[in-house]
């Protein structure tokens, strides 16, 4: 039974589901299981299926989200897919993606000579929220898995929950050249295997929650403060068989008051 508390590792989203509970970026301290806070207001549109949430149903490039978004058709690719071992758009997974919902994004091989923006380049995508300075209380929350064996995600691998505002803020959204993001959240390899960075610090040890096939719900406060918003997804995988699944993207926020 999920519960809060700061020991528990229940984050898989088939665990807490009832809840939309997962892992909560407080202080810096990563809360298992927690409820998910208020949802006052969505600052993104979503696709359609839940009011706020870009589950990828359809294709929103350039309408609903920013992306470099590209496949080779084998192992290199950063892509919106509907199977839940990605192998409609490339040789696929070494997994299937749980409990899918008919549509994911799926990243391989992320920084190859394949990215549009060249070798060594991440995969990116970008909200960008015009007004999203009028909010206070705002999140971020996002569904990650991963390949659990059969492979090694080496500490060049890294998932980085990203925000700007002002003059800060992308020029050209998307490009992953463009913009200074601050880093709220992220996940690092460790020579094995993908892991939270519990304290944001940039390190992270066997102690820490590592990804899976099954999805786990991540929810990661932003601080409040600017004229805008744009909320990036940065996701660097430097080898075939790294893979990683996202799904359920939502931002959210409470109108701030004069």
């Amino acid at each position: 039974m999920c519960s809060g508390g700061l020991s528990l590792i229940c984050a898989l989203r088939s665990s807490c589901a009832a809840a939309r509970a997962g892992v909560l970026f407080l202080a810096g301290v990563i809360a298992i299981c927690s409820a998910p806070l208020a949802r006052a207001a969505n600052l993104i549109p979503g696709d359609g299926v839940t009011p706020g949430v870009e589950s990828f149903t359809s294709d929103g490039n350039t309408n609903r989200y920013f992306a470099n978004n590209y496949t080779d058709g084998t192992s290199d690719y950063f892509e919106r897919t509907t199977a839940a071992d990605a192998t409609d758009i490339a040789d696929g997974f070494g997994f299937s993606a749980t409990p899918f919902d008919g549509a994911m994004w799926a990243g391989e091989d992320t920084d190859s000579l394949d990215n549009p923006f060249g070798s060594g380049q991440p995969g990116v995508i970008d909200f960008v929220i015009a007004d999203g300075g009028d909010f206070t209380n705002r999140q971020v929350s996002l569904d990650l898995a991963a390949r659990q064996s059969g492979t090694i995600y080496e500490t060049a691998e890294e998932i980085l929950i990203q925000f700007a505002t002002g003059t800060n803020a992308p020029t050209a959204p998307g490009n992953p050249t463009s913009g200074d993001f601050d880093t709220i959240g992220q996940l690092l390899g460790d020579n094995s295997r993908m892991r939270f960075d519990d304290d944001n610090d940039g390190n992270v040890d066997t102690n820490d929650l590592a990804l899976v096939h099954q999805f786990a719900t991540i929810n990661i406060p932003i601080p409040d403060g600017g004229s805008n918003l744009t909320i990036r997804i940065s996701i660097k995988m430097s080898g075939t068989s790294e893979e990683i699944a996202m799904d359920d993207i939502s931002i959210t926020g409470d109108p701030a008051v004069d």
